[in-house]
């Protein structure tokens, strides 16, 4: 790890030490790092989500802290630690929440971002009422995750235009996926071994680099598509090449998929 270094090259550590420098020497140190980069914060977002450590048998907390990162100029999302419990009932979720919370201040949570069972639910309120009682300020409740809310604001945005997009990108994947035959006519006919990538239908602003893939291969789709639909190769009998086809005559196609991708970057940041 550091060649330059000849006291580096003769440091040995075996493997039990060497866990018990990272875990009690190097976590605590970035731990408080990053409780001193929130102290100057005015507001951060709070993420958790419980699964079952199958290790300790247990319930596993996760707490994450989002927040805007003034360096970067952007939203950055940090691990903060991690709180073992038993029953997971709201009470029991307040109390180790608190737990993991320690180093930072309740009053400056803007949002809590959580999966959306009804125990989730009740301890939001429970925190909240507590806030409210505590501090005098209130969170400000977009719903249980704020990713989803992105998500879902970009799709209803998308679906809105008309367009079907999505349906071209996810006809696109599928046209090549496992099918060897196509993949091979594609490659023979353009030159090119570049596929488009698989369209996510739950996180629509995981789809940047899917639209950027078939922005940057549409050139190559066209070229396809005429040989295809001429008989000198193959033509797929499916839906999905069909759907494909019929977008190659939209001449408006390219700009679609450009307004994509405009309004995509604009957000991706932000999770």
């Amino acid at each position: 790890m550091f060649p330059d270094s000849q006291i580096a090259k003769e440091f040995t550590c075996g493997e039990k030490k060497c866990a018990y420098l990272v875990c009690f020497g190097l976590a605590p140190h970035f731990k408080q790092m990053l409780i001193d980069s929130m102290k100057e914060e005015e507001n951060y977002i709070i993420m958790f989500d419980e699964s079952l450590n199958a290790v300790t048998n247990s319930k596993q907390m996760d707490i994450h802290v989002r927040a805007w990162n003034r360096c970067s100029n952007q939203v950055k999302s940090r691990y903060y630690t991690s709180v073992f419990m038993g029953h997971g009932t709201a009470d029991d979720m307040l109390t180790h929440f608190h737990e993991g919370m320690q180093g930072l201040h309740l009053q400056k949570i803007f949002q809590v971002s959580m999966d959306g069972p009804n125990v989730n639910w009740k301890f939001y309120r429970t925190l909240c009422d507590e806030i409210k009682k505590d501090f005098a300020c209130q969170t400000f409740n977009i719903g249980s995750c704020g990713l989803h809310i992105l998500h879902g604001g970009f799709k209803d945005g998308a679906s809105a235009s008309g367009w079907q997009i999505e349906k071209l990108f996810s006809s696109l994947h599928w046209l090549f996926h496992d099918t060897p035959a196509r993949r091979e006519d594609f490659t023979k006919v353009t030159g090119s071994s570049v596929f488009p990538l698989q369209f996510c239908k739950h996180r629509w602003l995981e789809n940047l680099p899917v639209a950027e893939r078939v922005q940057s291969m549409w050139e190559n789709i066209l070229k396809y598509v005429e040989q295809a639909t001429a008989k000198k190769i193959p033509c797929p009998q499916t839906t999905s090449f069909e759907t494909v086809k019929q977008s190659t005559k939209d001449p408006l196609i390219e700009a679609k998929v450009a307004a994509f991708l405009s309004i995509s970057k604009k957000y991706t940041h932000f999770w």
